[in-house]
């Protein structure tokens, strides 16, 4: 499929997993049931959280699909695949499956390179979970023939700090073996760092007056998301007032620079006064990037699922049920989408 799709993945409050493709002439695939097209028994696996990661091919490994990582209602994680080319939904092998103990909230991402200056590529597929009693874990395997597809255990990142959510990004740089990490712990902060399996630099704080700024006022932080991508990257998050918010880090000759937090339903168009687009109140969010821009979907709390191409000249959350496909298939808790991948 191009590389210009955007794959989303939805989890409903009754535990089932829906998943829909949008291209640049919009929605154009109705919604899998992904567990039912899987084989799994929703009344003993339900979904209770969903993430979602694009491998594009590589010389060394030249497989196409998506990954769907799923924290279960059987306290199980549960990783499944779908071919690029047919369609079709597939579990793993049970030594090919992650290893979290109860996850409650989970993450995952590809990382990938190709080989340069006579060195290896890679393909890694990074897994993050937020367990039953907040701690955070990290895991990844090695998807080139050599690596096996079997994951190492897992790391603990952080143990100092109680977690409510996390995302991960595979790195805007081809050369570079890094992960994105972001976190939102109990008491409503951003945390952010990068690094990969047992190896992790220093969390900072991206709800800082030196980052992003302080959200404090706005109730705090429930949710966060993270995306890596040739333009920047992008820090997501959900407040405790219901808001939803988007600010970037970029490079400069000089060392980097922050764009504050924007308020995802305040839109401007050509210089215009701020246009308020309140569709509800918000309880997640989560970004990828496709040769449109970068794309934002988020879930509120009377189940409706949300998207916003920020590339827009007037940039507004859309319901991707009611406006994009005319389909309703339950009432969304919890949403991931995947693009283009690490360029």
């Amino acid at each position: 499929m191009p590389d210009n799709y955007l794959h989303v993945v939805g989890r409903t409050s009754n535990g089932g997993v829906f998943h829909t493709i949008r291209s640049p002439f919009g929605w154009t695939k109705p919604f899998d049931n992904v567990l039912t097209q899987a084989g799994v028994d929703p009344a003993l696996n339900g979904a209770v959280d969903v993430a979602c990661a694009r491998r594009t091919p590589t010389d060394i490994a030249p497989l196409e699909g998506l990954y769907v990582f799923l924290a279960t209602s059987a306290g199980l994680p549960l990783l499944l695949w779908r071919d690029e080319h047919f369609g079709t939904w597939f579990t793993g092998n049970q030594n090919q499956q992650p290893t979290f103990s109860r996850p409650r909230r989970v993450a995952a991402a590809v990382n990938r390179s190709w080989p340069e200056k006579g060195q290896q590529g890679y393909v890694d597929l990074d897994l993050a979970a937020v367990t039953d009693n907040g701690s955070l874990f990290a895991e990844f395997r090695d998807e080139s023939p050599a690596g096996g597809q079997v994951f190492g255990a897992p790391n603990r990142v952080k143990p100092t700090v109680s977690f409510r959510s996390v995302d991960v990004s595979g790195s805007s740089k081809i050369d570079s073996r890094v992960v994105q990490l972001v976190g939102a712990s109990a008491d409503g902060r951003m945390h952010w760092s990068h690094g990969q399996g047992g190896t992790w630099d220093p969390f900072t704080l991206v709800d800082d007056p030196a980052a992003a700024g302080d959200l404090t006022a706005h109730g705090g932080i429930i949710d966060v998301a993270v995306n890596s991508s040739p333009s920047g990257l992008h820090f997501l998050c959900v407040t405790g007032d219901g808001h939803v918010w988007l600010a970037t880090q970029t490079g400069t000759a000089t060392g980097t620079s922050w764009t504050k937090w924007k308020d995802l339903e305040l839109s401007t168009y050509l210089g215009l006064p701020a246009v308020e687009f309140d569709v509800g109140t918000f309880n997640s969010v989560a970004a990828a990037t496709t040769s449109e821009g970068l794309h934002i979907v988020g879930t509120t709390t009377n189940g409706h699922l949300w998207h916003q191409l920020r590339s827009e000249p007037l940039s507004r959350f859309r319901d991707v049920e009611l406006v994009g496909l005319g389909q309703d298939v339950g009432h969304f808790t919890a949403v991931d989408c995947a693009g283009l991948g690490p360029e």
